[in-house]
C-alpha cells in the first residue's frame, strides 16, 4: 500500500531531559509540553518554542535535531527537539542587617537594627559573628562570636537589637558606627555579610555655662556644629584665631570645617570660664592606653552577653 504525504505535513516532537522540571510551549499554542508534546505542522512552517523552568530549576539548553539549537524550528521533516532542565543550584545562606529606626542619632540613643538569616537548603552548621566598626578606631571590635549554631531551613528572624553605646564615648567621638554581621562556614570561610551604619553628628551644645561635650574628636574634612541651648548669648571662639562665631543668641547655631589635623582650643568671649577643645585626626585613633580604654568601654557598654543571648534565642527551634 502506497502512503503519500499529500499535504506535506510533518510531526514536531518535544522531549524533556535533565534533573529539573519545566514546560515547553509553542508560540502558536499548539504544543504545551506539559501534556501535549507532539503536533503536526505543514512543511516550511516556522515554529517558535519557549522553555519555562519550574521553580527550583533552570533551562540548560536545546538538543535533538540541529535546527532545534535556538528554539526556532523550520518544519521540513519529522523533527524532535529536546529541552534540558536542571535543578538550580541553591543560593548560599544569606545574612541581612536592616535598620529599624533612624540612622542619624544623638549620643547615647539606641541604634535599632535587626538580623535576618535565610537558608534555602537543609539545616546547616555555621558560625555567626557580630562586630562593631567605629570610624574613629578604624578597626573592627568583635561583639559576639564566632558562635557555632545550626541554621535551620527557611528564614530566621528578624532578630531585633537596640544597643546603646556609652553616651560619653559617642559625644567625644562622633562619626559613623557600623554594625557588621558575618555568616561563616565550619572552616571559617565567608558565606554572607550584612551591615548597618549609624551616624552620630559632630555637635556641641552650648549651655549656661558650659560646652557639652567640652571636648570632641573629629577627622580632617569634617565640621563641628555649636548650638546655643542656653538662655543667654554665647560665642565659640578659637584661642588661636581660627574661627569666631560672633554672638550666638539662644537657639542660634554656628559650624566650622576642619582641614588640618591639630588640637583647637576655644572659649566663650562672653564667659571666659567656658572652655572647650576640638581634636582633629587625619586617621584612626592611634594605639595606646587611651584607645584600649575606649575599646573596653564600648564593648562593656554594649552588653555583649545580651547580644549573644538574643541571637541564640532567635535561632532556637
Amino acid at each position: 500500500m502506497l502512503c503519500l504525504n499529500v499535504f506535506n505535513t510533518w510531526t514536531l516532537t518535544v522531549k524533556k531531559a535533565g534533573s529539573g522540571n519545566g514546560t515547553v510551549t509553542s508560540i502558536d499554542g499548539k504544543i504545551n509540553c506539559g501534556t501535549d508534546c507532539s503536533e503536526m505542522y505543514v512543511q516550511e512552517t516556522m515554529v517558535s518554542l519557549t522553555p519555562a523552568p519550574a521553580s527550583g530549576s533552570t533551562f540548560a539548553g536545546w538538543s535533538g535535531d540541529a535546527d532545534c539549537s535556538d528554539g526556532q524550528v523550520t518544519i521540513e521533516a519529522e523533527k524532535t527537539c529536546i529541552a534540558t532542565f536542571t535543578i538550580a543550584p541553591l543560593s548560599p545562606p544569606q545574612l541581612t542587617l536592616a535598620p529599624t529606626g533612624p540612622l542619624t542619632i544623638s549620643p547615647g540613643y539606641p541604634m535599632g537594627f535587626s538580623l535576618t538569616l535565610n537558608n534555602q537548603g537543609d539545616p546547616l552548621p555555621v558560625r555567626l559573628q557580630l562586630l562593631l566598626l567605629p570610624e574613629f578606631l578604624g578597626r573592627e571590635l568583635s561583639l559576639v562570636g564566632p558562635v557555632e549554631v545550626t541554621l535551620p531551613s527557611g528564614t530566621v528572624g528578624p532578630i531585633p537589637f537596640s544597643p546603646a553605646l556609652p553616651r560619653d564615648i559617642q559625644s567625644l567621638f562622633p562619626g559613623d558606627y557600623s554594625f557588621i554581621g558575618r555568616l561563616l562556614d565550619k572552616s571559617g570561610d565567608l558565606l554572607s555579610e550584612g551591615r548597618t551604619i549609624f551616624t552620630v553628628p559632630a555637635r556641641v551644645s552650648i549651655e549656661d555655662y558650659r560646652f557639652n561635650p567640652q571636648f570632641i574628636v573629629v577627622r580632617t574634612g569634617e565640621s563641628v556644629q555649636w548650638t546655643n541651648h542656653g538662655a543667654v548669648t554665647h560665642t565659640t571662639t578659637s584661642t588661636t584665631g581660627v574661627w569666631d562665631s560672633g554672638d550666638l543668641a539662644p537657639g542660634s547655631s554656628f559650624s566650622h570645617p576642619f582641614t588640618n589635623a591639630d588640637p583647637y582650643p576655644y572659649y566663650c568671649q562672653a564667659h571666659s570660664e567656658m572652655t572647650g577643645g576640638v581634636k582633629v585626626l587625619s586617621g584612626p585613633l592611634q594605639a595606646g592606653p587611651e584607645r584600649t580604654k575606649v575599646e573596653r568601654r564600648l564593648k562593656k557598654g554594649l552588653k555583649t552577653d545580651k547580644l549573644k543571648k538574643a541571637i541564640q534565642k532567635g535561632l532556637r527551634p
